[in-house]
């Protein structure tokens, strides 16, 4: 029974993620001439929900270590345990308005983890792709960083741009190893 049960508990994990990754695949929004890269309905509520429940279990935390029962070893784990979630579930809720601009210029745009990063695309020197992180990596000549991940809508822009030349030939072998993850499902 208990075994069925995970059986059922991991197919359906799987399959909301795939519903999560295909919702990447939606056509992305265009303003002024620039694609805007931004996370679908089911990611952003995805984050929401998670940044809440953080922010939620810190909070019944709190109130349990202030009005509950004296308990030493909630009190022991609080000072640790409290500020995670804490930070967590903000980041969560701030990652969930990630954006990102793509133009015939360059790519721009702010996370949660480094704020608003640009960069031209004849300054991109370096650009990799992870399958187990879902994320393009683009390096720029100064050493600066801009991570375009997987379930961003409109995320094959950035496979259109390096294709199309736009960033001078780096990035053919990312943009292969990218389709090769897509082949085998990831």
């Amino acid at each position: 029974m208990k075994l069925a049960a995970l059986i059922a508990m991991s197919l359906a994990g799987s399959l909301a993620l795939g519903a999560l990754f295909r919702s990447s695949d939606d056509d992305p929004t265009v303003v002024d001439g620039a694609v805007e890269l931004t996370y679908g309905r089911g990611v952003k509520c995805l984050f929401l929900v998670l940044g809440a429940a953080m922010l939620a279990l810190t909070g019944v935390l709190v109130a349990g270590s202030i009005f509950g029962d004296p308990d030493p070893q909630l009190d022991r784990i609080l000072p640790i345990v409290g500020p995670a979630f804490l930070l967590l579930g903000a980041t969560a809720i701030l990652e969930s308005r990630v954006c990102l601009r793509i133009d015939e210029r360059g790519i721009g745009g702010r996370s949660a983890w480094r704020g608003y990063r640009a960069m031209r695309w004849d300054s991109i020197e370096r650009i990799t792709y992870s399958s187990s992180t879902g994320c393009f990596k683009l390096r720029g000549r100064s050493g600066e960083v801009l991570r375009v991940g997987r379930l961003l809508r409109g995320h094959q822009t950035v496979v259109a741009a390096i294709e199309g030349g736009l960033t001078n030939g780096v990035g053919e072998r990312a943009v292969q190893r990218y389709r090769n993850a897509r082949v085998a499902g990831f």
